[in-house]
Parts: C-alpha cells; sequence; structure tokens
C-alpha cells in the first residue's frame, strides 16, 4: 500500500544564527513531533577527524552526504512519514476478514479496517517466550499477519544549505524494520587470514559497499517500501569510497544503514532532547517491529530495553568476518566488535536523504 503524500514538521536548522521552520503535510494529521526542544548544539566530525580515521584504516569512515562532504548532524528536527512496511501485528478480528489472496499492492486486504497486511506463513523466533508488542507471545512456525504502515523517519539537518536549494535532510527510521544477512557467502584465505566474498575473492566479507545487504536494501526494500513517486525524492549518495572495476557494485545509493560515526552523533543529538523522546529509544537504541520479530531478529529481553534489538552499521567489526553493529541495551557487547556478517538475526534500521527543496515543495503542494 504507497502513500503518496507526506506529513511531517521539518524545522531547518540554519548554522549561521537562525530556525527556519517549514510543516510538510500528508493527508490526516499532523504528527510532528513536538515534545522536545530543537538541539541547537552542531554534532558532527570534523575534516580533520575523519581525515584522521581514514590514515588508521584501508577504507574511508562511512558515511558522506549526498553530495560528497564530510558528514554531520546540525540539528534534531522532528519526525516525518515516508513509504511503508509491514510492522505491526494485525488484531484477530483483521485476521477474521482477511482476503485470501493478494490484490494489485501485493498483500492482504481486510474489510474489518480497510488496511493492508502482509503475511508470514511461518514465523521463525529468535529467542523463546518473545513477545509482540501487545505483550502476547510469539510462536515458532505460526502463520501472522501484518497491518502495513507508514515508516515513521526520525528527521536531522545536515549538509550546508545554500540558497534554500542545497541542503539535505538526513532520516533514520524509527523502528527496526527487518532482518538480513551483512554477506550470505564468505570463506577464509588460508593465507591472509582474512575472509572474503566468495563471488569476488578480492573483496572483504565486511565491505559495505559490496554487502548483500546494501543490495537488497537498494533493491527489493526500496521496492517493497516506496512508490515510484517517493523513490524519485530519495538523495542518492555518491559512494566515492567504492573503487572502480568490472565487478564494482553502483556508485551510488538511496537507501544505507547508519555508521558508527553516525550512530555516535544521533546519539549525541537525542541525548539533548527531553525525556519523553530519549524513552522513544530514538537516541540509537530502537524497538523491533513485530514483522522483523517473526523475521529471526534479535530483540532484548530487559525490561528497561524489552524489544529493542541489534542493527547493522556500515562500518567493519574487528575481523574481516564481522560488521559493526549498534548495541540493544547497556548489558550488550560492544558494538564496534562486531557480529559475523553472515548472521540473519541482526535488524536492519535503514537511512535516506532528501533535498530541503523537495520537502519545501511538498509543503507547497499540501497548501495549495
Amino acid at each position: 500500500m504507497k502513500k503518496k503524500v507526506l506529513t511531517a514538521l521539518v524545522c531547518f536548522v540554519c548554522l549561521a544564527a537562525c530556525l527556519t521552520c517549514f510543516a510538510c503535510g500528508k493527508t490526516g494529521a499532523l504528527i510532528a513531533d513536538k515534545t522536545g526542544p530543537m538541539s541547537q548544539e552542531a554534532v558532527s566530525s570534523s575534516p580533520d577527524d575523519l581525515s584522521a580515521e581514514h590514515n588508521n584504516e584501508e577504507r574511508p569512515s562511512f558515511p558522506l552526504n549526498a553530495n560528497g562532504d564530510p558528514f554531520s548532524l546540525a540539528g534534531y528536527v522532528g519526525y516525518i512519514e515516508l513509504g511503508s512496511y509491514p510492522q505491526t501485528i494485525a488484531h484477530h478480528k483483521a485476521v477474521a476478514e482477511m482476503s485470501q489472496t493478494t490484490d494489485s499492492t501485493g498483500y492482504y486486504y481486510s474489510t474489518w479496517d480497510n488496511e493492508h497486511y502482509a503475511k508470514i506463513a511461518k514465523s521463525k523466533v529468535y529467542g523463546k517466550r518473545f513477545k509482540f508488542s501487545e505483550d502476547s507471545l510469539i510462536a515458532e512456525n505460526e502463520t501472522y499477519y501484518f497491518k502495513v504502515e507508514p515508516i515513521k523517519w526520525w528527521v536531522f539537518f545536515s549538509g550546508e544549505l545554500v540558497g534554500g536549494s542545497e541542503g539535505t535532510i538526513t532520516l533514520i527510521a524509527d523502528q527496526i524494520l527487518d532482518s538480513h544477512d551483512f554477506c550470505t557467502e564468505y570463506s577464509l584465505n588460508i593465507i591472509s587470514q582474512d575472509y572474503f566474498r566468495n563471488d569476488n575473492p578480492d573483496v572483504l566479507a565486511n565491505d559495505w559497499a559490496h554487502s548483500d545487504l546494501r543490495t537488497w536494501l537498494n533493491d527489493d526494500f526500496l521496492k517493497k517500501a516506496f512508490s515510484l513517486e517517493e523513490e524519485r525524492l530519495l538523495v542518492a549518495r555518491t559512494t566515492s569510497f567504492v573503487p572502480t572495476g568490472t565487478n564494482d557494485p553502483s556508485p551510488t545509493e538511496r537507501i544505507w544503514v547508519p555508521s558508527n560515526l553516525e550512530i555516535t552523533a544521533y546519539k549525541g543529538l537525542f541525548d539533548a532532547l527531553s525525556d519523553t523522546l530519549q524513552s522513544h529509544h530514538a537516541a540509537y537504541l530502537s524497538q523491533v517491529s513485530d514483522y522483523a520479530r517473526c523475521r529471526n531478529t534479535f530483540i532484548s529481553i530487559y525490561p528497561d530495553y524489552y524489544g529493542c534489538g541489534r542493527y547493522w552499521t556500515s562500518s567493519a567489526g574487528n575481523n574481516t568476518y564481522r560488521a559493526a553493529f549498534a548495541a540493544c541495551d547497556n548489558h550488550d557487547k560492544s558494538g564496534s566488535t562486531g557480529e559475523s556478517v553472515g548472521s540473519t538475526y541482526m535488524g536492519v534500521r535503514p537511512v535516506i536523504c532528501l533535498y530541503t527543496e523537495d520537502v519545501t515543495a511538498l509543503l507547497q503542494d499540501v497548501e495549495e
């Protein structure tokens, strides 16, 4: 089910001395968060910091903005809805009136609430006694339906705002939406003692640019989550760190996962906000959607963090078969150490980018 109009409260943080606020609408109620104060302190890494990291690593640090500039976050904005994805477990009444086949959207339709649903025929649950968000137990190998809902994105201003047309808006998904391995097939080179992709023996198993996760996000997930109209809004980031060659992947990407650098920046910004927002696990902790919980995604079972999950970053771990991740609670091991790239229980929390002028155009369309 594709949504064509966007609802948001978007505030663009001007680095000179002022804040300029816009509101962007999606048919329905305004949903942007107003509970906490805006952070006006930039949490960023200077070019010198990035260069220092480059000297210590064989590959450049992540991320770069869509225009290729070093990454920075200038302030928290709010959140918007864009795209849609299966998320919440279906109400039993919706299941009772569910269609037996999918319609043109590729989803099932329930006449109980006139909403679309995705079906998992055999649930795969990482741990015993895991629960859905509404507190019912999840059964292994059970059939479940999940409501297709708008994706909520936390919004940050990033990059330079020049004449209102060059700025970019960075968005990170509110929830862990799915799970996927980082690299499906890899093996050890007994000479170098490094792990390489089976389909390309020159590429390390934890190389983001060639990862199966990156391919899945920019192909399957992109098509499932966004309409063609929404796809055109996504800024394609130029991945200048990708070398040239016949076996190299696309030099651009429209969806990615946060790097360790981004996670640190997000955490710093959210720590400056109100307790209300922090309790929403938006700092860097993230709840796992009901749909992802039935897709074998690991979740924390500690009461204060229940339902939060680990999710991949684009950064390398401490070994060539490990990729770094964001921890799910304060009991979790260090995410910088990483998890095996073949792990299928790691969550995916996507990041996208929009141009400020496109958001402004959407606002004008709604106002007209």
